[in-house]
């Protein structure tokens, strides 16, 4: 990677971490109604999504998706964003199951 990547990378990765955007509207609610110390697992978890998003363009994805475009990986995507919301939504009921 040549440094004009890099500037180019960091120069869109930089505002992107530390603008104030919706993931720090949901930190500054988390942290009235639950506290900081509550707020900590869902601020490591945002955090990590953003060094995994970093890494995934970094390492290439976006090249790899137009050099083949006809793979099952756009589909894979799909159905495993669809099982993680299933997921969610299953994991959701369980609390409020658990709860009364």
């Amino acid at each position: 990677m040549n440094i004009q990547y890099f500037l180019l990378f960091f120069g869109l990765m930089f505002p992107l971490v530390f603008s104030p955007g919706p993931a720090n509207i949901v930190f500054a609610m988390s942290g009235i109604k639950q506290g900081v110390r509550g707020s900590i697992p869902l601020i490591i978890g945002v955090d990590l999504v953003f060094i995994i998003y970093s890494l995934l363009i970094g390492f290439g994805l976006g090249e790899i998706l137009q050099l083949y475009p006809s793979l099952i990986f756009h589909t894979s995507i799909a159905w495993l964003f669809v099982y993680y919301l299933f997921s969610l939504q299953i994991y959701k009921n369980r609390q409020k199951r658990d709860r009364f």
